[in-house]
């Protein structure tokens, strides 16, 4: 079977690696590709074409609101 293919985008270095290790070893079946804030993940996402987004809110940059308004647009 597959793995999901999961996008995780958040600044916060140490959750990141917490979140991530999560998806991946503990729960397992997730394929996880990161991104540090919204203009980054905008383009993760476009190259790597995820089934689940999980995000931030508060980011510098780009927040996670205005990443999905990009998304959403096709930006």
């Amino acid at each position: 079977m597959a793995n999901t293919k999961l996008l995780l985008v958040e600044d916060d270095e140490n959750l990141a690696y917490m979140e991530k290790s999560c998806f991946e070893d503990i729960i397992g079946g997730y394929e996880v590709k990161t991104a540090v804030n919204g203009k980054e993940g905008l383009k993760v996402w476009q190259d790597f074409q995820p089934d689940v987004i999980v995000s931030d809110i508060d980011m510098p940059i780009m927040d996670g609101i205005e990443m999905e308004i990009g998304r959403a647009s096709g930006r």
